[in-house]
């Protein structure tokens, strides 16, 4: 499960854990985990994300798993990918998308937030450093890049609809769907939440 902050990843993860009696491992939780006990920002980053590899890695073989990360590194969906079918289990990216930044930031000021996440779209989390990247990328931009696969990607629009029920279960059905090769998504495709 990913995109940028606000997209709708933990409310959509939750609700599909439901449906298919999933664990979810969230890169928010593990990562506020460690700022409580004063590992520094970017240790926490590193930690967290190891943590949520070795995690899946871990019950994978047992349950089925969604990780609810942002996705901001290229490396997230290949490990991911990878350690799946070391498994011998089925993988499909979920990327939520909003391109209406007055939503995003309506739902980040709205949740209860943990120490890692953003108050705010222009926000930064408390224990945030300033933003530095080598290769001159706008804090902006990084923040809304997801790196996504080629193949098993289900593109979902969270902008358009306040119902999350109808959203999740018609998630499920293409997520399935696509396990069985019934559905074949386009390379843009967005499944958009239902009227």
């Amino acid at each position: 499960m990913a995109g940028a902050p606000g997209t709708g990843k933990s409310t959509l993860a939750r609700g599909l854990a439901q449906h298919f009696g999933a664990a979810v491992f969230d890169l928010d939780v593990v990562k506020s985990a460690c700022l409580q006990k004063g590992t520094s920002w970017s240790l926490s980053g590193a930690a967290a994300y190891e943590s949520l590899y070795e995690l899946t890695r871990d019950n994978l073989p047992h349950i089925s798993v969604i990780v609810d990360a942002p996705s901001h590194y290229e490396i997230l969906p290949k490990r991911l990918a990878a350690i799946a079918s070391e498994a011998g289990a089925h993988h499909v990216f979920v990327e939520c998308m909003c391109d209406d930044l007055h939503v995003v930031d309506t739902r980040l000021r709205a949740r209860d937030r943990l120490r890692s996440q953003m108050p705010s779209v222009d926000g930064t989390p408390d224990d945030a450093p300033p933003y530095v990247n080598a290769d001159g990328e706008p804090e902006q931009v990084h923040k809304r890049k997801t790196y996504r696969p080629s193949v098993n990607l289900l593109r979902v629009d969270t902008s358009l609809n306040e119902e999350a029920v109808c959203l999740i279960r018609q998630t499920a059905i293409r997520i399935q769907d696509l396990l069985v090769g019934l559905y074949v998504p386009p390379p843009e495709h967005r499944l958009e939440w239902l009227a």
